[in-house]
Parts: C-alpha cells; sequence; structure tokens
C-alpha cells in the first residue's frame, strides 16, 4: 500500500483498522468490570479511559516528530511493533504464569483474577 497508494486500499484499511479499534472498549470494559468491585467500576473505567486518551494525546506529536526522521513507511513499522508488543504482553502477562496467560489470551483458559469467576463462592451456596 505504501508503494502505489489506492483509494480502495485505503478504505480496505480503514474497515480492518476500524474493526479491531470498535472491540478494543468493549474488550478493556469486560476485562476491567471482571477484575474490579462493583464499587470501584466506574473509577478504573475512567482512569483507563483517561490513559487511552493521554496515550492518544502524547502518541500524535511523538510519532510524528519519529515519523520526520525514518518516514512513513518506517513509522508504520513502528506501529506495527509496538501493536506486536502489546499482544505479547497480554498474551504472556495478563495471567499468574505464562501457560495460563496464553491459555486466557486466545480464550481457552479462564480469568483467574475475576471478581465473579469460577472460583468465587456463591452467597446460595
Amino acid at each position: 500500500m505504501a508503494g502505489n497508494p489506492v483509494p480502495q486500499h485505503f478504505l480496505i484499511a480503514g474497515a480492518i483498522e476500524g474493526a479491531g479499534a470498535g472491540t478494543l472498549i468493549p474488550m478493556m470494559a469486560a476485562l476491567m468490570a471482571d477484575r474490579a468491585m462493583p464499587n470501584e467500576r466506574g473509577r478504573i473505567f475512567g482512569v483507563c479511559m483517561v490513559g487511552f486518551d493521554l496515550g492518544i494525546a502524547i502518541a500524535g506529536p511523538v510519532l510524528g516528530t519519529l515519523a520526520i526522521a525514518i518516514g512513513y513507511r518506517g513509522i508504520f513499522g513502528v506501529a506495527a511493533l509496538l501493536s506486536m508488543l502489546g499482544i505479547l504482553v497480554f498474551a504472556t502477562l495478563s495471567s499468574k504464569s505464562l501457560a495460563h496467560s496464553f491459555r486466557f489470551a486466545i480464550g481457552r483458559g479462564q480469568d483467574i483474577y475475576a471478581i465473579n469467576g469460577p472460583q468465587a463462592k456463591r452467597a446460595d451456596s
């Protein structure tokens, strides 16, 4: 796409990015809701959204300056590396061990940190 820009390629790339970004906030909200007490959820979600917005605000000038130095192809490479780093961190550090983290990341394991998860005792039992 960087070599021969075609408007249709940008539309397709935008649709793919929108689908990915459109699932990010609902997934983060579900993860935070599972891992927080009911009286803490609003504050935790607010802090997370502030961090998300702050990251967007800081990334523009920082990566824009970097793009001047390494060019647009290079900045897309940096963005891809940062995305892969995020996936790697989630897949390896989201649970108590590497094996549990990987199983949770691919949807084959329980969230052991969920407040109301399978390990929580029910009041009626």
